[in-house]
C-alpha cells in the first residue's frame, strides 16, 4: 500500500488547499500527517476527515501543545490510541 504524507510541522496545520492537494496527489490512497508539531484539533480532524494518521515530533509534545489540547485530541472518537487497533488474523497478503 502506498501512502502520501505531508510534514507540516513548521507551518502548522495544513490549510484546506493543502489538504485538497494531498487528496489529489494520492489518487484515492491513504493520506497522512507524517510529522506535526501541534496535534490536530477535533474540529480540524472533522473538517479534513481523510487523514489516516498523524505523528507528533516528541520534542513538540509539551512545547507546542497544551495538556488540555492533547487530551481533547487523543480522547476524540476519531482518534485511535495504542491498544484500540486490532488487525484480524487469517487474511491474505496482497500480491
Amino acid at each position: 500500500m502506498d501512502v502520501a504524507s505531508l510534514d507540516p510541522w513548521v507551518k502548522g496545520y495544513p490549510t484546506g488547499d493543502w489538504y485538497q492537494a494531498m487528496l489529489n496527489t494520492a489518487h484515492g490512497k491513504p493520506v497522512a500527517l507524517a510529522e506535526v508539531g501541534t496535534v490536530p484539533t477535533p474540529a480540524q480532524l472533522a473538517a479534513q476527515p481523510r487523514w489516516a494518521w498523524f505523528m507528533i515530533w516528541s520534542e513538540y509534545l509539551t512545547t507546542a501543545n497544551s495538556a488540555s489540547g492533547l487530551q481533547s485530541t487523543f480522547n476524540n472518537s476519531r482518534v485511535l490510541n495504542q491498544g484500540e487497533v486490532h488487525i484480524p488474523s487469517g487474511g491474505t497478503n496482497p500480491p
